[in-house]
């Protein structure tokens, strides 16, 4: 419904996303006329540590319930990795990555400036260039997801169902 990703500029259409800067998109789910907001490059710069910043953000209406969708061009498929997590997946250092997004990612207080609202990040999933969905849902970053809402989805042209399954159900 609104966007700053694509720009039009007499009949030249170019898309805007461009590293460092944030983009974002804002998207109505017809079923439930509920609002959320993709945003690329979200930085989370007001945290008493380090600075966050994943690819991508989905925001719902509210100003602190996130979910981090992190685009990560890696796989791993080495024996011992197969054997250990259930097939190729993403790489155990993106999953860590995850991990510290959900935990260090705070957001300040509103009626309290020294102090931070913690666990506005309900989780965050790896996305890995990956085309067989169907075998990775015995993955057990796949599995994950449902445990603890931190994992690793497949994410391609083509191979987009768990990603869109993941999406309804926060929905």
């Amino acid at each position: 419904e609104e966007q700053t990703v694509v720009q039009v500029n007499r009949l030249r259409t170019t898309v805007a996303l461009s590293k460092g800067k944030s983009s974002a998109m804002r998207f109505t789910h017809k079923p439930t006329g509920k609002p959320l907001y993709v945003v690329y490059n979200r930085l989370f710069n007001r945290l008493p540590t380090i600075a966050q910043k994943p690819d991508n953000v989905i925001q719902f209406p509210s100003d602190d319930k996130f979910y981090i969708f992190d685009a990560k061009y890696r796989i791993q498929f080495d024996r011992d990795y197969v054997k250990l997590y259930g097939g190729p997946g993403p790489t155990t250092e993106d999953v860590n990555t995850m991990h510290r997004y959900r935990d260090a990612i705070a957001i300040p207080h509103p009626m309290k400036p020294t102090e931070y609202k913690q666990g506005v990040v309900s989780g965050a999933v790896v996305l890995f260039p990956y085309p067989n969905e169907t075998p990775y849902r015995d993955h057990k970053f796949y599995k994950s997801i449902r445990q603890v809402e931190i994992g690793g989805l497949p994410f391609l042209p083509g191979s987009t169902t768990l990603v869109r399954e993941k999406l309804n159900a926060l929905l």
